[in-house]
């Protein structure tokens, strides 16, 4: 009947029209819906590609500060080259000198191996105006190195006079090479310049395209109105019909526009911890730099010295944490983080808490105390490491949040329940509801001013929050602006009967393994150190001699097994066998597997910097006695090898056919 009526009104001149919008309207609206999806997908394309270019532009960077860091070290050598020489010219042993003179052409040659593989990376064009001038460079040092050789044998056969021309044909050659690594450094500075210049181009292009989308996003939105508008003078028949399809798209719009402002939030979110993270980051990393600079100047003091390296301590075990706290958000979301529950002393839990917090607070003129609110367990069930994890990341946020005044924990029991609780109460800045709300998210601090004034990657509280409610338990927290706050941590522990209640911590049972044993000396014996970094080779060797030990060591698993297994055949096996697991020619399973197969029965630790769940049993099936991770605390490192020096592991296999 509707139809007949508007037919009707076409007739006599008008309605037919509004037929015509009515049917050309379905399609009208798809092409709108379309174009939408399609300017929104180019949106988000083109901010995904912003992104690329920062991070490209990260990786960039820091991919020229290694290469200047390469070429400041060329430049230190070729300056060294002089030493031997010299030493040489006033009497020094000619041999002790030539030998410095091998190991620092040696430091040379791969070194500019080192730059030329880095320079072989760039693309053609830039690869060869850096390789012209790296050559210039390496023929100056080439020279340097053959009158430093002169010099040296010159002074040997006694004719000072030829070997001080050589000095000062060596000096010019120093100089020359300085020169030339430092127009290769500008012509380096100068490339990296040129290819920001380029990558800030390609942005700003970005960025109008941009532009011009919401341009188009706004014109078909203006247009999708305009022809509603017309649509509705044109067909009063249609008007409640029509009416209530708008009321749907408005609400399909607004719906849309939630979901737009939800992603919109996610993506502030993680952008604000990504430049967060950055910042946090890059502080260590400053300090780190920049104080090994100052452990290198010859002219810094030993209260220098011993101060910069307590800094850099201080700054690496904070760089860790932090990747520490980004690989565990990262096992959480991947639903890889797992729990490993067994009997612990509660005890010792605290006291680590308050070793590991105590420095912080002293630094901060904050007063840390740890007591009880009743009797508690002495043992219970649960996961020791991350439980101390937990109460570590709620006791350093009240410590970094309080200026002046207290942080105290105190531990409490419910044995009816079968649950502890700590509670972590501060006299810090405090909060309000809304910054509470926010708390427990990750990526997120309570505003962004508590970011800028204090730092933090908002990772901490939201990894507390998972590991409380694996353990049993939640965590809560009350606060105050203005005068602090209060978090609550509680977890499940396990049947209490029979289990002692002690009412001071001095009471409770302080495990073997606690204990700190002395490491300053009493390791004897040999030890065989398998590792193909040459920086972990001098770290680790020096920790073992210094405690006593006498320590050989191969550069990977083949050299490695071949070595203990000729130690073997000749009865002077080596007391225990350091592993790295991720080596070159033969990794550190294989080789464990063929020294096993061989019937080797010595103790083999394996060394690996992987910590993620599963590696140690992987260690231990391929037939190493323990596994300890990277990096290595000293005190860790020489209590075990001590206690399995020279044991049987029990672990050989059958010999192969």
């Amino acid at each position: 009947m509707m139809t007949e009526n508007v037919t009707a009104r076409g007739e006599s001149g008008g309605g037919g029209v509004a037929g015509d919008w009515c049917s050309r309207w379905p399609l009208m609206y798809y092409a709108l819906a379309g174009l939408a999806l399609v300017t929104v997908a180019l949106s988000l394309v083109l901010g995904n590609r912003m992104l690329e270019q920062s991070s490209r532009a990260v990786a960039f960077n820091d991919a020229w500060a290694a290469r200047w860091s390469k070429l400041l070290e060329l430049s230190r050598l070729a300056v060294e080259m002089r030493i031997p020489a010299s030493e040489a010219l006033n009497g020094e042993p000619i041999e002790k000198e030539r030998a410095k003179l091998q190991a620092v052409e040696r430091d040379i040659r791969m070194r500019l191996a080192e730059t030329r593989g880095e320079i072989n990376r760039l693309d053609r064009r830039d690869g060869l105006v850096l390789s012209a001038s790296l050559g210039r460079a390496e023929s100056d040092l080439e020279a340097g190195l053959r009158a430093a050789g002169d010099a040296i044998s010159m002074s040997e056969l006694g004719a000072l006079e030829e070997a001080a021309g050589e000095c000062v044909k060596l000096d010019r050659c120093i100089s020359a090479a300085g020169l030339s690594i430092q127009d290769t450094m500008t012509m380096a500075k100068d490339l990296r310049s040129q290819w920001f210049r380029e990558q800030a181009r390609t942005v700003e292009s970005l960025r109008k395209v941009e532009v011009a989308i919401a341009g188009l996003i706004a014109a078909s939105v203006a247009g999708a109105v305009v022809h509603g508008h017309r649509l509705a003078k044109r067909a009063r028949r249609s008007e409640r019909s029509m009416h209530e399809h708008s009321l749907a798209l408005e609400r399909a719009n607004e719906d849309l526009g939630r979901a737009r402002d939800a992603a919109e939030e996610s993506a502030r979110a993680k952008s604000s911890f990504l430049a967060n993270m950055s910042h946090e980051i890059r502080t260590p990393m400053t300090a780190i730099l920049g104080f090994t600079e100052v452990m290198l100047d010859s002219g810094a003091t030993d209260s220098d010295k011993n101060n910069a390296a307590l800094t850099l301590k201080r700054n690496s075990a904070h760089l860790l944490t932090l990747i520490n706290d980004i690989l565990d958000l990262s096992k959480i979301e991947a639903g890889r983080m797992e729990m490993e529950i067994t009997e612990c002393a509660t005890s010792p839990i605290l006291r680590d808490v308050l070793d590991l917090c105590g420095l912080r607070a002293a630094e901060r003129r904050l007063a840390l105390t740890i007591g009880l609110d009743g009797p508690i367990p002495e043992r219970v069930q649960t996961d020791s490491i991350r439980l101390k994890q937990a109460l570590v990341n709620l006791v350093s946020n009240a410590v970094k949040f309080t200026e002046r005044g207290t942080v105290k924990v105190t531990a409490s029991c419910e044995p009816g329940a079968e649950r502890m609780r700590f509670r972590v109460t501060d006299t810090g800045i405090g909060m309000t509801g809304e910054q509470i709300a926010r708390l427990f998210k990750p990526f997120t601090q309570a505003d962004v001013s508590t970011t800028r004034v204090f730092g933090g990657t908002g990772l901490g509280l939201s990894i507390t929050k998972w590991i409380a409610s694996q353990l049993g338990g939640d965590v809560s927290v009350e606060s105050v602006p203005g005068e602090g706050s209060v978090f609550t941590l509680t977890i499940a522990t396990g049947p209490l009967a029979g289990v002692r209640m002690v009412e001071d911590l001095d009471e409770a049972e302080t495990p073997d393994e606690n204990l700190h044993d002395s490491i300053a000396a009493g390791l004897n014996g040999r030890i065989l150190l398998v590792e193909d970094g040459p920086d972990n080779q001098r770290l680790i060797s020096y920790l073992l001699k210094r405690a006593g030990a006498q320590v050989e060591v191969a550069e990977n698993g083949l050299v490695g097994m071949e070595r203990a297994l000729a130690a073997m055949t000749r009865g002077d096996s080596f007391g225990v066998i350091l592993m790295d697991m991720q080596m070159p020619v033969l990794d550190g399973y294989e080789a464990t597997r063929k020294l096993r197969e061989r019937g080797y029965t010595g103790q083999i630790v394996a060394l690996t910097a992987h910590a993620m769940k599963g590696e140690q049993e992987k260690c231990l099936s391929a037939g190493c006695d323990h596994y300890l991770s990277k990096p290595i605390r000293r005190e860790v490192l020489v209590r075990e090898v001590k206690r399995r020096m020279g044991r049987e592991s029990g672990r050989a296999m059958p010999r192969a056919a």
